[in-house]
């Protein structure tokens, strides 16, 4: 997939970090893709970590570059539900019998139309293209809350990751 739109973008220097937002096209949903250019400051990605990236964006004008690729999961909840729920209510129990969730993305290849930007911008120098042929993660939050609905990681360029 390649795109060229205006879109929040940081670098962080500290750990060689690219960071990508792409909104989904209902704009309720958006894609964090983000890779070290090196490997040789890993960090772990906590919700302070996503709260610190997130804090660093700023609009640019970024031509991505994502290889296909599929991530797919598969959870079996109930354990955890009848947990939960028999902490918040102790008089009446809840019991789930089977709580399951899937989940799948893909991106395909392809390049996506350019975007029109906006004239405020077209002024502004700071431009990027970033290519991701590299192991990258991903998450998919929700705009509004930030809730965090999917987290995964393309560590081969060349398999769908199950």
């Amino acid at each position: 997939m390649r795109r060229t739109a205006v879109l929040p973008y940081a670098f962080i220097g500290a750990s060689n970090t690219d960071i990508v937002v792409l909104p989904f096209d209902d704009g309720a949903l958006s894609m964090v893709v983000f890779s070290q250019r090196t490997p040789s400051n890993p960090f772990l990605l906590t919700p302070e970590t996503l709260s610190t990236l997130s804090r660093s964006l700023s609009d640019a004008l970024v031509t991505v570059h994502l290889p296909k690729f599929e991530l797919s999961s598969s959870l079996d909840l109930t354990t955890r539900m009848n947990e939960v729920f028999s902490q918040c209510n102790e008089t009446s129990r809840v019991e789930f019998s089977h709580v399951h969730q899937s989940a799948c993305i893909a991106v395909s290849e392809g390049e996506e139309p350019r975007l029109s930007v906006d004239h405020s911008f077209r002024h502004s120098d700071k431009s990027v293209t970033v290519t991701f042929d590299r192991p990258f993660s991903i998450v998919v939050c929700e705009r509004d809350s930030g809730l965090v609905l999917y987290l995964g990681k393309v560590a081969s360029l060349n398999a769908t990751v199950t």
